[in-house]
């Protein structure tokens, strides 16, 4: 099956995920003649294309990558749909609703594979968190933070909001399930002309007594720190960026703890007493541990077999229709009911 990389920024990184399992005909397309000519023989790629129309026309092309810049997600999925395509866009799988929707509609029309671009549900620390939830009892607390340097401005979508929370709030769905209600504020925003928040906070809560809290910033970044912090009744996890383990903290004193307890004198006791005494650590496998290969094969594997599907791409248009909900109370200053799920 010949594939195409529609786009050479984050298109570059996934082309290089790609070729880690991938060993069958690959175009790349871009905008820079000079960039495209050099990912493309770095790759190994048949040959560089210089414009998305002749990609997503390209008589041997059978499926599209689109890692191109959001505004063009729309035009882009569904001309590539049009064409008989089988298609993954990138996230945010569209910049409105309504452009998901045409793009969503597209493959029903043309009864072809649409994935959207989410390593979320692929990740080993995101699988095995699902599996360890059981063991901090009810849900209660979700932490997530995004602290980068600001990116380049063809490089981002409207905002942060899109850029990142779209990702953030599919690990919540993951781990938590679905949210009710969203309320999203900001600091001073920098003067970017069409380029929106750089710095957000949304909150997301549930009916059934769990909160998120997810902080997103492009003005400094903060080295290492935990990703992800999650917590329930009985206990919480870290996981990492890149995570080697997820890291389990019960609440019930493990047998370290209960010794370090014992000790005396107290000043000694504050010394040795920890709450990394608590950790269990959880170890992951060592390769593809963002699982953007997982995510990969699995679209592949889905264009292989031909069978029409859409369910990707309906979670990513849940992933947005949560965030344009932050967005529209992040404009009015009050929580935003989220519309139940169809």
């Amino acid at each position: 099956m010949a594939v195409c990389l529609l786009g050479t920024r984050w298109g570059q990184y996934l082309g290089s995920e790609l070729r880690n399992f991938y060993r069958g005909p690959l175009y790349v397309c871009g905008r820079d003649i000079q960039r495209t000519t050099r990912i493309a023989r770095q790759l190994g790629a048949e040959e560089p294309l210089f414009a998305w129309e002749t990609a997503v026309e390209h008589p041997k092309v059978e499926s599209v990558i689109v890692a191109a810049p959001p505004t063009l997600h729309r035009a882009t999925s569904c001309a590539a749909l049009r064409a008989g395509k089988h298609v993954l866009v990138e996230k945010p799988i569209a910049t409105t609703l309504q452009d998901a929707d045409a793009i969503i509609q597209a493959a029903y029309d043309h009864g072809r594979v649409l994935a959207a671009g989410e390593n979320i549900p692929f990740r080993p620390a995101i699988r095995k968190a699902k599996e360890l939830l059981a063991e901090i009892g009810q849900p209660r607390l979700f932490l997530g933070t995004a602290l980068h340097t600001f990116p380049k401005p063809e490089e981002t979508s409207r905002g942060i909001l899109l850029d990142f929370a779209v990702h953030y709030v599919r690990a919540v769905r993951e781990i938590f399930g679905e949210p009710d209600e969203v309320y999203a504020t900001s600091a001073a925003t920098r003067d970017f002309d069409a380029i929106g928040e750089d710095n957000a906070t949304m909150l997301l809560s549930s009916r059934t007594g769990w909160r998120a809290t997810l902080n997103f910033s492009w003005q400094a970044g903060a080295g290492r720190c935990p990703e992800f912090v999650i917590s329930g009744t009985k206990g919480a996890m870290k996981i990492w960026p890149e995570s080697s383990a997820v890291d389990l903290y019960p609440v019930q004193p493990n047998r370290w703890t209960r010794a370090a307890s014992a000790i005396r004198p107290y000043k000694l006791q504050s010394l040795l007493s920890s709450p990394e005494l608590q950790r269990e650590r959880h170890n992951l496998p060592r390769t593809d541990r963002m699982g953007y290969q997982a995510e990969l094969r699995h679209f592949l594997d889905a264009a292989h077999r031909g069978t029409p599907s859409v369910d990707d791409a309906l979670q990513a248009r849940r992933d947005l229709e949560i965030v344009v909900a932050a967005q529209a109370s992040l404009e009015t200053g009050v929580p935003r009911a989220i519309p139940n799920m169809a």
